[in-house]
């Protein structure tokens, strides 16, 4: 914010130095109608014609940023004026006061003054535009801290993900041995602390249970010597057979025993699962889990979201060669350029690697980023983000560097590329290209006198019919300024290039409309093949 605020002082800075100098050059405008007003006042004010002095001044008060003159007699009385007439002797700026001198027989009287006053109220609008094109700008870098935050995402989110998948993959047959290592309080962090826990979990379980099946192994062995010793005393003694019925008794119950702990273990693994996925559940991004066969283990409700008219196939056991072809049947996947089959099976085999990523255009124009990867267990992870934000701001800002913001022509480096393209195609075809470079005549005239506001719209009007004069293979783009250039392509011979010239010539001869005045213009052209 603090740097916002930096900026749009800066840009204040400079619009404060451009009204500055837009008051200057109003100050030179307003010295040059009251030099001009003042050498053609002397013979009407000599002959007290006041009809012919009411038409002169009247010239001048047509002007947009002139708001009064006054012609004054040699005794300082209001002869004529026009607008709001300004007072004699008045020391303001945009006041500007001349003698009316006249000759007569080489002698030189002073007959009266004039007096010229000027609004700075056009400045002052334009002033208040810029001013608001820096707020925007100001907007736009808010916008960039957006995109900031989007790559925190990335590094808060889908960096533990992979770190997870990798410890998954560094433990053999499946068996999770080592703890993945990420400090963190946000969900992602809560997913890995559920993660090792069970891993732990696990591990001690493992451990207890092979304890308890070497001490069964070793009861079971002594089991069997002592079945045999009954087998033997069974002969001798008919107590000694009871007592050993007793034992077995007493063994069955510990075995029921055992076995009821064995349940209770069973369901707290299958809470730390339900845990797992609870902490699955809460992740902002799309994930699923399919088994060696390619078929759906479980998925995440924001990857259910991603493909809300694939519901029906985001089911657990549904194959993945399922999924894609009730994508391409429903429209939410393009087939246009393979058949049905042979798009299904790209998919799957692009599923099937190792490691896959990749963006895919749906078919409501959203954008999904897929990343997929491996286990050694065959299982294959995949996590998915809606990027449709992201990809629309890529193309605006391609869009903003590649084409002229106020006409819509591609710009000097679009113009560049294009003539490189259209070089390559006329050495491959033998056929020509022509470049013309354009600079409108009286363009600088243009602003001074009406203002940037007109001489954009002149821009704007000459780029119109730039495009008309062309064909749709032809490209026109301006390239700064008043400076424009063409490029023909495709022609047999220099007739069909220069035939173009003259079109543009004779449009932009015509004059112009612009803000309720007729603008003459033209335009200076070379030519090169």
């Amino acid at each position: 914010m603090l740097l916002l605020f930096v900026i749009a002082a800066v840009l204040a800075l400079f619009e404060l130095d451009d009204f500055k100098r837009a008051q200057q050059e109003l100050r030179k405008k307003l010295d040059l109608i009251a030099d001009s007003q003042s050498q053609i006042l002397g013979e009407s004010l000599w002959n007290l014609d006041r009809e012919r002095t009411e038409l002169i001044i009247a010239s001048a008060i047509t002007d947009p940023d002139v708001v009064g003159v006054g012609v004054y007699d040699e005794n300082e009385s209001l002869f004529v004026g026009a607008g709001e007439v300004p007072m004699l002797h008045n020391k303001q700026d945009l006041i500007a006061t001349r003698e009316i001198i006249f000759r007569v027989d080489d002698i030189t009287e002073k007959l009266g003054s004039l007096v010229v006053s000027m609004s700075d109220e056009q400045v002052m609008a334009h002033t208040r535009r810029q001013l608001l094109v820096a707020v925007l700008l100001g907007a736009a870098i808010a916008f960039v801290a957006s995109l900031s935050a989007m790559f925190a995402f990335r590094y808060t989110v889908i960096r533990p993900l992979h770190r997870l998948l990798r410890a998954i993959e560094k433990n053999d047959g499946g068996a999770l041995r080592e703890p993945v290592e990420w400090h963190s309080h946000d969900e992602m962090g809560q997913v890995i602390d559920a993660f090792n826990r069970l891993q732990q979990q696990q591990h001690a379980y493992e451990n207890e249970l092979e304890a308890r099946v070497t001490e069964r192994t070793i009861e079971l062995s002594a089991a069997r010597d002592a079945a045999i010793e009954r087998e033997r005393l069974l002969k001798e003694s008919r107590d000694e057979t009871r007592e050993q019925l007793l034992q077995l008794q007493s063994f069955r119950r510990r075995l029921e025993e055992e076995a009821a702990n064995a349940q209770q273990m069973s369901k707290e693994l299958s809470f730390a699962q339900e845990q797992l996925n609870d902490a699955v559940e809460n992740i902002s991004e799309g994930f699923a889990l399919w088994d060696a066969d390619d078929r759906l283990i479980m998925g995440n409700s924001r990857y259910k979201n991603l493909f809300p008219d694939l519901s029906d196939k985001l089911v657990p056991g549904v194959w993945i060669g399922d999924f894609y072809r009730a994508a391409y049947e429903r429209g939410i996947l393009d087939s246009s350029n393979d058949d049905l089959e042979t798009a299904i099976q790209s998919r799957v085999e692009r599923h099937k690697t190792s490691v896959t990523a990749y963006d895919q255009e749906l078919g409501d124009g959203r954008w999904v980023q897929v990343s997929k990867r491996k286990t050694k267990s065959g299982h294959t992870v995949g996590i998915m983000s809606d990027i449709s934000d992201r990809v629309e701001s890529e193309a605006t800002i391609r869009h903003l560097a590649t084409m002229d913001t106020l006409t819509g022509l591609p710009n000097r480096s679009q113009f560049r590329e294009q003539l490189q393209n259209a070089i390559v195609q006329a050495d491959r075809t033998g056929r020509k290209v022509g470049v013309m470079l354009l600079d409108l005549d009286h363009f600088k005239t243009v602003n001074d006198t009406l203002g940037h506001a007109i001489g954009d719209e002149l821009l704007v009007k000459v780029a119109e019919r730039l495009r008309g004069c062309l064909r749709n293979t032809d490209t026109v783009a301006r390239l700064g300024g008043d400076e424009f250039a063409v490029i023909i392509t495709n022609t047999e011979n220099i007739e069909g290039i220069h035939a173009a010239g003259r079109k543009i010539v004779e449009a932009l001869s015509t004059p112009f409309s612009l803000g309720g005045k007729t603008v003459h213009s033209g335009t200076s052209i070379g030519v090169t093949v």
